[in-house]
Formats: C-alpha cells, structure tokens, sequence
C-alpha cells in the first residue's frame, strides 16, 4: 500500500517497495525521531524553526506572523 501511494505521488513505485523492505532510510529516520522526541516534540502539530524554536499546537495566521516577525528580528535568540 505505501509503495503504492509513493507512485501515486510521482516516485518510482518499484524503487519505493525495495526501500521498503530493505529498511535502508529506518536508521536515519529512527535518529531523527528520537533527537525531535528528546526536544519536545510530543504530537502534531509541531512547528520547529531553525531547529531550535518549537512551536507546538494549533495556531493562528497572526501568531505564525508574529512568530516568524521575532525570528527575523532576532528577539527569540
């Protein structure tokens, strides 16, 4: 069924079904997993900017606004 959606979604459906059972992207994916569990990420939604701002749950247009204002400004160093 993934391999199947991989298709549809415009990669190579064959390609999709050998990374699948091969399990050759688990490791890296796991890591990652585990590095963003150990950051605070609990659920989703979960925004992180720059890799160190979590932003986490539903919000607004205006407040991504206002959050992506501050980072730019640099006050949320």
């Amino acid at each position: 069924m993934l391999a199947e959606v991989a298709g549809s979604a415009g990669l190579e459906e064959a390609e999709a079904l050998k990374v699948l059972e091969d399990g050759r992207f688990a490791d890296p994916v796991r890591q990652e997993e585990t590095f963003w569990i150990q950051n605070g990420i609990q659920g989703v939604p979960a925004v992180v900017f720059e890799r160190r701002h979590l932003i986490s749950g539903a919000q607004g247009v205006d407040n991504y606004a206002a959050i992506l204002r501050q980072l730019v400004s640099g006050e949320a160093a």
